[in-house]
């Protein structure tokens, strides 16, 4: 390469170099609050060949690493209370959370394996970040974002899909207790349906969901916009996506639920997107 060459070459170098620091700091100038404790970890071993079980720290350490979070804007939760899991949840289901027998069937694990307190802890503690991440949006107008959580398929009086309680409805309702009366829309974007959500939030006319699944589970409540697009690439599932939005009504307080096992080749979920 000729002098001339190497000169414009590394005059670009430079350029680009300028031009990634740019972007790194608009990107750690981004408003987003997060939500997370070191305790977002499923104390079951015996679910580790099904889910990643410290998921939250992963995409906790790439928020980071991308800086698309600074450190002053992570948060730590507190745990949601028994009473708060008591505006959605049935009080003698709720006390049934306190036997391993019951959480080893809704977790799918052997009984002996659970420590209960420390597993129902870690539950609570997801339960609480989505509250507060709710709270914050609404006082603040702002995206948050809590990194356990969607716990969509428990529902009143029962747990399902390794999932005892409804964070999403918890939030929801302990929100109505402190005044919010606004519509609240759900986009439920993992690969399966929100059945759980569905059935706990069916006496509020003022919550919308809408789901865009990759299996039909089954008939859902009234008022449950679902689209099941098995097998869907990223074209169809992005055309799918805006054909839903089109369809959500202007909401006061939006939940949106992005699940990792939209991805082709998930173990769990039955699309196809990529991870671009």
């Amino acid at each position: 390469m000729s002098e001339r060459g190497r000169s414009v070459l590394l005059r670009f170098a430079a350029v680009l170099e300028k031009l990634k620091s740019w972007i790194r700091a608009k990107a750690a100038r981004v408003r987003l609050d997060v939500w997370h404790s070191p305790d977002y970890r499923l104390p079951l071993p015996g679910l580790e060949a099904r889910i990643e079980l410290r998921r939250a720290d992963f995409a906790l350490w790439a928020l980071l690493e991308r800086r698309v979070l600074s450190p002053v804007r992570l948060h730590t939760p507190q745990r949601i209370s028994y009473p708060s899991m008591a505006r959605v949840h049935d009080r003698g289901y709720l006390e049934s959370l306190t036997l391993p027998a019951t959480l080893g069937r809704i977790f799918a694990v052997d009984p002996s394996e659970l420590v209960v307190d420390e597993l129902m802890g870690a539950v609570r503690l997801a339960c609480g970040g989505t509250l507060a991440a709710a709270r914050e949006a609404l006082r603040f107008q702002r995206a948050t974002m809590n990194l356990l959580g969607g716990f969509h398929h428990a529902g009143r009086a029962s747990g399902g899909g390794v999932w005892p309680v409804n964070d999403l409805a918890i939030a929801i309702a302990e929100l109505r207790t402190e005044g919010f009366e606004g519509r609240v829309a759900i986009l439920d974007l993992d690969a399966h349906p929100p059945d759980g959500t569905a059935d706990c939030l069916a006496r509020d006319p003022r919550v919308w969901i809408g789901s865009l699944s990759g299996a039909h589970w089954g008939p859902l409540p009234d008022g449950v916009d679902e689209t099941v697009i098995t097998g869907a690439d990223d074209q169809g599932y992005l055309a799918a996506l805006e054909s839903l939005l089109t369809r959500m009504p202007p909401p006061a307080l939006a939940f949106v639920i992005a699940g990792g096992d939209v991805l082709a080749g998930d173990r769990m979920g039955r699309l196809g997107m990529s991870l671009a």
